[in-house]
């Protein structure tokens, strides 16, 4: 059906904007899988609704305008394309396993985090090869011990094996020789600047852009939105962004804040977490 190529022609019209903000070649928002999905989904449904969506101005709106009812009704299946994975900075390669034990003996030693002074403390005791002694202090002489190994994965990767095969990707930054940053990646991410000097920080779906004046957001369904950039702190190395959307009919409020660390940008909550001290 040529409306539904039609509906989805105009979709991907209205990520362009997007992709000129990020920079993204047009290569990278074709997803020909996805394509022939939407057609077939489009299809199955109703002339009135594929109508509607033909007709709309905002062809990403109409489709939450054009699938009244809860839950939307049975032709909700259908979404808009989204950028998703698209919009997520590409991982810096890897290191070599040889230049990974190198920086890996730097780490050894006798390292505290202190992050929750009183009531918690962790020390680690890392071995050249990567092997992890953790030991945990809480609330009312709670404690535990445990081991595991790390590896480096990247400039700012940490791999974590637990155990039982199980592994985790952790932020990490290397702070001068007696300082570290590192902990699980819900806390947040360290990132690099990208080409003209911005950083792309993946939030939700989306990416938030940080310039040297200003941010903006870039949703996972394509729309660009203002947000208000606030330095503040010693230095002003203290960047709080901060932005609203329009989400099921209810205004949402969104506010992160980072560190500027030399040519990095951190989220401070994983600074507030993560950092420790060699000792």
């Amino acid at each position: 059906m040529l409306a539904c190529r039609t509906i989805l022609a105009r979709c991907w019209q209205a990520l362009q904007p997007v992709r000129e903000v990020l920079s993204l070649p047009p290569e990278r928002l074709v997803d020909y899988g996805q394509r022939e999905r939407f057609v077939a989904r489009c299809r199955a449904l109703t002339g009135e609704t594929i109508d509607c969506l033909a007709a709309s101005n905002d062809i990403m709106a109409a489709f939450v305008s054009c699938f009244p009812g809860p839950g939307g009704g049975p032709g909700r299946a259908l979404q808009p394309p989204a950028l998703g994975p698209l919009l997520r900075p590409r991982r810096a390669p890897g290191f070599s396993s040889r230049r990974s034990r190198r920086l890996l003996a730097r780490l050894a030693g006798s390292w505290s985090s202190r992050f929750n002074p009183g009531r918690q403390a962790i020390d680690w005791k890392i071995l050249a090869n990567g092997e992890v002694q953790e030991n945990w202090r809480g609330p009312a002489g709670s404690s535990y011990t445990r081991h595991f190994r790390i590896g480096m994965a990247g400039r700012h990767r940490l791999l974590v094996e637990v155990g039982e095969g199980r592994r985790q990707l952790w932020p990490f930054l290397r702070l001068g020789k007696n300082r570290l940053l590192t902990a699980p990646a819900e806390f947040g991410g360290v990132y690099e600047a990208s080409g003209r000097g911005r950083f792309l920080v993946p939030d939700g779906g989306g990416i938030v852009v940080v310039g040297r004046n200003g941010c903006r957001v870039a949703t996972s369904r394509g729309q660009l939105l203002d947000c208000r950039l606030q330095r503040r702190g010693r230095r002003r190395r203290i960047l709080e962004v901060s932005w609203s959307e329009q989400q099921a009919g209810t205004r949402q409020h969104h506010r992160r804040e980072f560190l500027r660390l030399g040519r990095v940008l951190v989220d401070r909550r994983l600074y507030r977490v993560g950092l420790f001290v060699r000792h």
